[in-house]
């Protein structure tokens, strides 16, 4: 690619991936683990509500809306995922971003975590159509 980036982080490779996938005559869901519930407003994550926005019908404006924030152990953060579920969505996608760590919570560390308990099978819930994370509906999705 002649010093161009493809990709600039796992989300952004998965959206790809999704979207060749789609390409190709396939219907892949894109669900983007992360280590919060969603995409938070800015103001539910400064007045400590941390409630999720639910279903996005539209990306427009959506940075403005979401607190730019990012983990000290990943590259992407918030905006990340957003940029990926948008190309995701805009290509047919259907996309979700929840909870990963509700996944591990089976894992041997996990009994030696205070306050450490089940939640639920993320994966599971979201294959089986449970509110989990923020969806992302793809243009000319069918309500």
């Amino acid at each position: 690619m002649q010093g161009e980036r493809v990709f600039r982080d796992n989300d952004s490779l998965a959206s790809l991936h999704a979207q060749f996938l789609r390409r190709a005559g396939y219907k892949p869901l894109l669900i983007l683990l992360s280590n919060t519930d969603g995409i938070y407003t800015a103001a539910s994550f400064q007045n400590h509500e941390f409630e999720p926005i639910r279903v996005v019908k539209s990306t427009d404006d959506l940075e403005s809306q979401a607190l730019p924030i990012s983990s000290s152990r990943g590259r992407g953060g918030v905006l990340s995922k957003i940029d990926a579920a948008r190309e995701a969505a805009s290509s047919g996608v259907y996309t979700v971003i929840a909870n990963g760590q509700y996944c591990n919570h089976d894992s041997p560390y996990q009994d030696r975590s205070p306050g450490a308990k089940r939640r639920y099978r993320v994966l599971d819930s979201i294959l089986q159509g449970d509110v989990v994370g923020t969806r992302f509906l793809p243009v000319g999705y069918a309500h």
